[in-house]
């Protein structure tokens, strides 16, 4: 196996975004949600439904830029509803793209509906993709943009988990850095652990950004 090196060059830049202006960014992207999906309810929606709040968000996204600076392209392992692909849009991503069950199509109107809403550059890469993580197969015109991926774990088994692992690890040669949302209960499996160690040594400009802990807290809508 090869990995190609990360084509973003030059010195890492602080995002121009306080994190008092990203939070006030990410509580637009949940109203703008909210409308759209009559309170944001998850009735409709196949499998897990969940995310992180606010403060949670942000705080994931400042880890993540912290890797690259400003610009990139997050990549969101079990989308939903696309809150936080628009966060990120909103508050220092080029953009953003995600995948979730393809039971879930309505949610690629929801997230159009939003950006519409929130004024995000109708040419600003916000795609949904609807295939099961476990059968994604990403093009190279998208593989090669994204520079960070988070996944809400939360309940998600071991396979997509570590499906996840081996895609930035084989396939998403520009990732610099991942983020997952995990209860502080969590204990990888020595199939996961292995994983993420080979993972780490594999790409070795994301190694020390791989696992970040910081308390969060979540709800079943925001």
């Amino acid at each position: 196996m090869t990995v190609l090196p990360c084509t973003r060059t030059g010195p890492i830049e602080v995002a121009p975004f306080t994190e008092a202006e990203q939070t006030d960014a990410v509580e637009k992207v949940h109203s703008a949600l909210d409308r759209v999906t009559l309170g944001n309810n998850h009735g409709a929606v196949v499998g897990i439904g969940g995310t992180a709040r606010t403060g949670t968000k942000v705080k994931v996204i400042r880890a993540l830029l912290a890797a690259h600076g400003e610009g990139g392209t997050l990549f969101d392992v079990g989308c939903g509803f696309g809150h936080m692909m628009l966060a990120a849009l909103t508050t220092g991503f080029d953009g953003a793209c995600g995948c979730d069950l393809p039971d879930n199509a309505v949610q690629r109107q929801i997230i159009d509906s939003a950006k519409a809403q929130l004024r995000i550059d109708p040419d600003t890469l916000c795609e949904w993709i609807g295939t099961n993580v476990m059968e994604l197969v990403l093009p190279e015109r998208l593989s090669r943009r994204i520079t960070a991926v988070y996944s809400f774990w939360n309940g998600i088994g071991p396979d997509p988990q570590r499906r996840t692992l081996e895609l930035c690890r084989d396939t998403l040669v520009n990732v610099r850095s991942v983020a997952v949302y995990l209860d502080k209960g969590w204990t990888p499996t020595t199939g996961m652990a292995a994983i993420q160690f080979t993972f780490s040594i594999m790409i070795p400009s994301i190694t020390q950004s791989l696992i970040v802990f910081f308390t969060t807290s979540s709800c079943s809508s925001q």
